[in-house]
């Protein structure tokens, strides 16, 4: 029989084990992926926030989906990605596009990263964060064919309450 100890500290790892935040596991169905071509040279890939009451991603600032939520790229060249949040919100000081935390090798993919104020990718001002966009914008290198990567979005609403969602994203 286990000492009234060793059980306590047994069933407290245990309980810590089953909170501890799984890794994020890619869709496998590839009906859930979206295609993009980046075969043409300045190709764009536009990837929607939409407000919806029954949306997969929930927040203080509401319940949303993504549009694409699996962006597959196809053409194995650079590309332009663009994010775009609903009205009302923005892309504020501190908010953008990142890979999220295990994903960093494919840092290199992205060598410019810019709020913008409209589907142009023009800046009224070119201050980077200092003010909200309702555009992000991604200079993607697509390398590593078949690398499949998990990125969070996060955007802000006027009051400063923020939002974090996180789709994927798979190079080809």
């Amino acid at each position: 029989m286990l000492a009234r100890s060793t059980y306590s500290i047994l069933l407290t790892g245990l309980a810590l084990a089953a909170c501890a935040p799984m890794p994020p596991q890619a869709p496998l169905d590839t009906k859930a992926w979206t295609r993009c071509a980046t075969d043409r040279p300045g190709a764009r890939c536009d990837v929607q926030v939409v407000e919806d009451s029954s949306g997969p991603y929930s927040c203080a600032l509401g319940r949303f989906r993504v549009e694409p939520d699996a962006l597959e790229l196809t053409g194995r060249r650079p590309v332009n990605i663009q994010w775009a949040v609903p009205r009302g919100y923005g892309f504020c000081d501190g908010d953008g596009v990142t890979l999220k935390s295990g994903f960093e090798k494919a840092q290199r993919d992205v060598f410019e990263s810019f709020g913008s104020d409209d589907k142009s990718g023009a800046r009224k001002e070119l201050m980077p964060e200092a003010q909200c966009r309702p555009f992000r914008n991604w200079r993607w290198a697509n390398t590593d064919p078949g690398s499949t990567h998990a990125y969070e979005i996060r955007f802000s609403d006027r009051n400063g309450r923020t939002c974090t969602i996180d789709p994927w994203i798979r190079n080809g």
